[in-house]
């Protein structure tokens, strides 16, 4: 699953979760919401959804050491007991449900 950023630059707001400034019109009037923020429904997301957008960005979608680890339990025979076995088939069952 890829996230990005593009929702939040066409609303207005950066990597930070804080609103980017636009430039002034020429008579001192601030310039109007971007288009897309009003078809939007004016969503702005809060600075903890940016900040936890931002740090699962920089998780990658392949954890080698989850996967390492995974590896070395299977050549340790960690899976091959009948506890683990139990407990596969009671989490194969509960996802039947």
């Amino acid at each position: 699953m890829r996230i990005s950023n593009t929702i939040l630059k066409q609303l207005g707001v950066d990597a930070a979760g804080h609103a980017e400034k636009t430039p002034p019109s020429q008579n001192g009037e601030e310039v109007a919401p971007k288009k897309a923020a009003m078809e939007a429904g004016g969503y702005s997301p809060s600075v903890e959804v940016v900040q936890f957008t931002t740090l699962a960005k920089q998780v990658p979608e392949i954890r080698t050491d989850v996967v390492n680890q995974a590896v070395l339990r299977l050549k340790q025979g960690y899976y091959s007991t009948p506890a683990n076995a139990v407990q596969t088939a009671e989490a194969l069952l509960k996802s039947l449900d």
